[in-house]
């Protein structure tokens, strides 16, 4: 995932993680409930936008993980 630590804080990465489930939400909200159905390229989108939650979810979630590693260490 590269030296993300460098580029963004924390607090943006739980943003970006709340930010990414409540589209999700929004989006399986409106094809599930509004129209009734998921169709196989909505299920598809639907599929990769989870992964893209989950990223950011671990990111969020790792972000102290390594500094405390490299501390419990020394």
């Amino acid at each position: 995932m590269g030296n993300y630590r460098d580029q963004i804080s924390k607090g943006m990465c739980l943003l970006n993680a709340l930010i990414w489930t409540l589209v999700l939400a929004i989006n399986l909200f409106n094809y599930i409930f509004r129209w009734g159905r998921l169709d196989g390229f909505t299920a598809f989108c639907a599929i990769v936008m989870t992964l893209c939650v989950a990223v950011h979810w671990y990111r969020y979630l790792a972000y102290d993980k390594k500094q405390q590693e490299e501390n419990n260490h020394e």
